[in-house]
């Protein structure tokens, strides 16, 4: 089988694989830290009745809702977009001892801004882990709209045609349909679908860690409540700094350094030396608007050039967008 052809009736993965992608997950997986500049403040993030603030100032409590059990009858589990091709499906490192556990989302403006699963309900986490895949990534790639978490051995054995109806009896995807629901792959409520905040992107997810070291909870968190916080630099911008390092004590102290030049097709590339993965850039032209589009961004080691196109004569300001973590 060839990722992307399957077949209406067989397992979505060829059964051959099956025991190695269950085996890949351990009771005895190590625990990944957090990054240092995130907050995951899970107690707010489920707070009842909090409230936010919409982009026209209107102010809407969040709710918190109980979903049901979700059935993870193996205990590997899955998080990530229930629609996407499951070729080369990586499920969670840490395996957690198989049984159903309560759900509880909550819920703002018609979007789930978070899942939690209570793998011991008497239990309160004492601190937070990413909840990371076996290949060290702990935001869920979600594409097509359907975060899920899952039982990964019902996962692989259903047919694509079974998935197929389940997207059709539970209106999982459509207008009017429901936000989250527990849906049945192989056993009863073995996956928990739910939109996914409010647009599709990679979603971090997190264990739950009591005092003893055991895993008591996982929650996934689509940023819907978070404050994203960001260090933003201007570079004010003259034809003289063209082809060379710009040079400035407030990019020295960030360890970044950034070039813009203009290639032979005519484009502007901002060449971001450093830490390119957490920085936006938008050109500012005299009108004080962003005029240049971006087409394209290239990564080459510790360097992300940044192309756009337009009249470069009108250029005032590099704007850096620089990521600094997030909190609830």
């Amino acid at each position: 089988m060839q990722p992307g052809t399957y077949s209406y009736d067989e397992p979505q993965v060829p059964a051959a694989k099956h025991a190695g992608v269950l085996a890949a997950s351990s009771a005895n997986a190590p625990l990944v830290e957090l990054e240092q500049n995130i907050d995951v403040n899970v107690e707010g993030l489920f707070k009842p009745s909090r409230e936010v603030v919409d982009a026209y100032g209107q102010t809407h409590l969040t709710t918190i809702r109980r979903i049901g059990s979700l059935n993870l009858t193996s205990g590997v589990v899955g998080v990530r977009d229930f629609a996407m091709d499951p070729w080369r499906i990586a499920p969670l490192a840490r395996r957690i001892k198989p049984g159903r556990y309560p759900v509880t989302v909550v819920e703002v403006l018609g979007q789930v801004a978070a899942i939690k699963v209570e793998i011991d309900p008497a239990a309160t986490p004492a601190s937070w882990f990413a909840a990371a895949t076996i290949r060290n990534q702990h935001f869920a790639p979600v594409d097509l709209g359907a975060a899920a978490i899952f039982d990964v051995a019902g996962f692989i054995k259903m047919s694509a045609g079974h998935k197929q109806d389940l997207f059709s009896e539970h209106r999982i995807g459509t207008v009017g349909g429901p936000t989250a629901c527990l849906v049945s792959m192989l056993e009863p409520d073995d996956a928990l679908v739910v939109t996914s905040g409010s647009r599709d992107s990679g979603y971090p997810s997190y264990w739950g860690v009591d005092d003893g070291g055991q895993i008591v909870s996982l929650v996934v968190d689509f940023l819907v409540l978070a404050r994203i916080h960001q260090h933003e630099v201007a570079i004010n911008w003259n034809a003289d700094l063209l082809g060379s390092p710009i040079l400035s004590a407030e990019l020295a102290q960030l360890g970044l350094s950034v070039t813009l030049i203009q290639n032979s097709e005519g484009e502007i590339v901002v060449a971001v030396v450093g830490n390119p993965d957490e920085i936006g850039v938008t050109l500012v032209a005299a009108d004080g608007r962003p005029n240049f589009k971006s087409q394209m961004v290239v990564r080459s080691g510790n360097t992300r050039s940044h192309v756009f196109t337009g009249d470069i004569e009108s250029l005032t300001t590099i704007h850096l967008a620089i990521y600094g973590g997030y909190s609830n």
